[in-house]
C-alpha cells in the first residue's frame, strides 16, 4: 500500500481522481478513500492544514504499513524563475525557524518522480522546502524564507509529515504544485481563510493564484499516474 496524504480534500484530487475500485473508509475520525492504481493498493486521506499533520500521519502509521507516505498538495515559490502551476519535488525538507531540524526525502522515490515527469512531459523543480507555521502571504515574507532558511519552497505540512514517516522508518517523498510565485501576494489571512476586501480589490491576483493551483495540480495528477506505472 502507498499512502498520498494532502492538507485538504481538493488538493489530494490528483491521486483521488486516479483510483479504481474506489471506496470511503473510515479511521476514528479520519475519512479516507482507498482503491488500486495499476497493481498498486492506494489510501488517500487529508491531513488538514499545519502540524496537525503530524498526528494524521501518526494515527496512519501506526495502523498501516505502506510502502511510502506521499505528500501531495500546493505550495509557495520563495525564488525567482519557479512559476504558478510548475510542479516542484523537495529533495529536503526543513522546519522554519529552526536550524537543526530537517529530514531528506527517499532518493529512490525522487528518481521515481524524476523519470515519472520526464514520461509525463512536464517540468519538474528541485530544492529545498520549508514548513512554516503561518501563510507566507507577501513578496518580503517569502524572500526571507529564502535568505534565511536556503528554502525554494514553502509549505505548512511536510516537515510534520517527514518526522512521523522517519519514525516509522516508512520512505517519503514530497510532490507539490506552485500555487503561488514569489512576486504574488495573496489575499489571505495567517489562518490561510480569504480576507475578501482584499480578494474583491485584487480580483486578477486571485484569478491568477486559482489558475496557477489548478494547472498545478493537473500536472501532478500526469506525473502520480507515470510514478504509480513505474512503481508497479
Amino acid at each position: 500500500m502507498v499512502i498520498f496524504t494532502a492538507a485538504t480534500a481538493p488538493e489530494t484530487a490528483p491521486v483521488a481522481s486516479l483510483l479504481r475500485a474506489k471506496e470511503e473508509a473510515a479511521l476514528g475520525n479520519l475519512k479516507m478513500v482507498r482503491g488500486t492504481i495499476g497493481s498498486q493498493a492506494v489510501l488517500v486521506c487529508p491531513s488538514g492544514m499545519g502540524k496537525g499533520a503530524a498526528e494524521v500521519a501518526r494515527v496512519l502509521l501506526s495502523r498501516y504499513i505502506p510502502k511510502a507516505l506521499v505528500s501531495l498538495g500546493l505550495g509557495g515559490a520563495t525564488r525567482p524563475g519557479l512559476s504558478r502551476g510548475q510542479v516542484f519535488l523537495a529533495h529536503r525538507i526543513v522546519l522554519w525557524g529552526d536550524e537543526v531540524a530537517s529530514f531528506a526525502t527517499s532518493p529512490y522515490l525522487r528518481g521515481l518522480a524524476e523519470e515519472a515527469a520526464l514520461r509525463a512531459q512536464v517540468p519538474l523543480s528541485q530544492g529545498l522546502s520549508c514548513t512554516v507555521l503561518r501563510v507566507m502571504t507577501t513578496p518580503q515574507q517569502k524572500s526571507e524564507v529564502a535568505a534565511l532558511a536556503g528554502a525554494d519552497m514553502v509549505q505548512m505540512e511536510d516537515y510534520w509529515l517527514a518526522r512521523e514517516a522517519s519514525a516509522h522508518d516508512v520512505p517519503f517523498v514530497a510532490l507539490r504544485a506552485v500555487a503561488d510565485a514569489l512576486d504574488d501576494r495573496l489575499p489571505v489571512g495567517p489562518d490561510g481563510n480569504w480576507r475578501w476586501n482584499e480578494v474583491v480589490s485584487h480580483p486578477l491576483c486571485v484569478a491568477a493564484t486559482v489558475w496557477g493551483a489548478l494547472l498545478g495540480l493537473w500536472r501532478l495528477r500526469r506525473v502520480i499516474a507515470w510514478l504509480m506505472r513505474l512503481w508497479g
